[in-house]
């Protein structure tokens, strides 16, 4: 009825899943219900916001639920990770009001939030970083917070972890609030499976909405930019979007999938679906993470400067200055940019990217000593190797330096 098949329906979580976690890097059904037993579906069902999950919300519990998540990034265990996600919490969020098949429950079940903690921690092996920011209070809940760093400076987004007793008492990860897509991944990924769900289920399809009946109607073209998108095939996935009906087009979901998509292929697809993210949401609290990218490829300094500040208003996050450096720097606030440096050490973060931030600061201030210094802390820890430094005319100054000429001879004799 929908274009959704069987196998589809087979998949569909997995797809929800893939595509959540494409930007992300995110009330109960009776399981015992199958087709032959279903209640009436009303339109409150279908348009409930998926609320947070009966919990002590206690800060004993985020203090343990978050110092079991460092944990297991210090051991790059990401089947540990995935373990202290409660997949029966968070999906029963996912469903609520919907009533799925018991075995596409199941299903659902089974893979849970899995592909976000191989996201994590792939992103954390590859050179990025996962860290405590500070617990945040949402009026009883106490959530911890967290900042991913994707590796090569290829993103940062913000996780707000919400806890809630499993059902043997252990305080877990019912759900995830994403500030990246600005709602929580149960939100995100339950729009997504409503095809799956609606395809057997017409007291559902009775009640969609136009946005949501829009996607069922076009599930079989998310598949397939999902499967491109994850094949790297980019500009076909990129053509599949904009082959989707206008409406849909707007949908926060696939408006963020589309960003990430347009990302990979330069920087004028880039700026356009950032303004339509920004003209369709314009007060979306996710938009200062989406505008800085905007301009600072504008060379927009200033903007730079008071989106960082307003994050770091809203997340008390002291990395966050680092993302004011260049800038500062571009404007010629030295001092300033020395003083966002120290700032954001307290964030104890200790990338490949945060030490280049440092050391370009340090070749713009002609602080040559401190340059070298630097040089060697990178070669130590990450292994770079510096054999083109001559080359590059950011260290023209440096070379010919009393520090830089010391430096290079240093090199030149190992």
């Amino acid at each position: 009825m929908s274009g959704v098949s069987v196998a589809d329906r087979k998949t569909a979580f997995a797809i929800a899943l893939a595509c959540f976690c494409c930007v992300g890097l995110v009330g109960c059904a009776d399981p015992g219900r199958g087709p032959e037993a279903r209640k009436k579906t009303t339109d409150a069902d279908i348009h409930a916001e998926p609320v947070g999950v009966s919990g002590s919300g206690s800060q004993q519990d985020a203090d343990a639920v978050a110092k079991a998540v460092e944990a297991t990034v210090v051991r790059r265990d990401s089947a540990g990770l995935h373990a202290l996600f409660d997949n029966a919490q968070f999906v029963n969020q996912v469903f609520a009001g919907l009533h799925p098949e018991k075995k596409f429950r199941a299903e659902a079940e089974a893979a849970g939030l899995s592909k976000l903690s191989t996201n994590i921690m792939s992103a954390v092996e590859g050179g990025g970083d996962y860290g405590f920011v500070r617990h945040v209070k949402r009026g009883t809940e106490i959530r911890p917070l967290f900042r991913l760093l994707h590796p090569n400076a290829g993103g940062l987004n913000y996780h707000e972890l919400i806890v809630a007793r499993d059902a043997t008492g252990q305080p877990r990860i019912s759900d995830i609030h994403v500030y990246i897509s600005g709602e929580r991944a149960s939100q995100s990924i339950r729009r997504l499976v409503l095809p799956a769900v609606a395809a057997n289920n017409e007291g559902i399809v009775a009640w969609l909405a136009r946005e949501d009946a829009a996607i069922v109607r076009n599930f079989s073209i998310l598949k397939k930019i999902i499967e491109r998108n994850e094949a790297q095939d980019f500009p076909e996935a990129y053509r599949l979007i904009l082959t989707l009906p206008r409406q849909l087009r707007k949908d926060k979901s696939i408006l963020l999938l589309k960003l990430v998509i347009a990302q990979q292929l330069g920087s004028d697809e880039y700026l356009k679906t950032i303004r339509e993210l920004e003209e369709a949401w314009p007060n979306d609290p996710a938009s200062d993470l989406w505008a800085i990218d905007v301009y600072a490829t504008q060379g927009n300094h200033e903007k730079v400067i008071e989106a960082v500040d307003r994050l770091i208003a809203a997340t008390e996050d002291p990395y966050l200055n680092y993302l004011q450096v260049d800038g500062l720097v571009s404007l010629g606030r030295i001092d300033e940019a020395r003083a966002a440096i120290a700032a954001a050490r307290a964030a104890g973060v200790d990338t490949l990217d945060v030490h280049w931030v440092e050391l370009g600061f340090l070749l713009s201030a002609r602080e040559h000593a401190a340059t070298a210094d630097m040089l060697d802390t990178i070669a130590g820890k990450f292994g770079i190797q510096f054999e083109d430094i001559l080359e590059i005319p950011e260290y023209a100054d440096f070379v010919a330096s009393e520090p830089g000429k010391a430096w290079m001879r240093k090199r030149a004799e190992e």
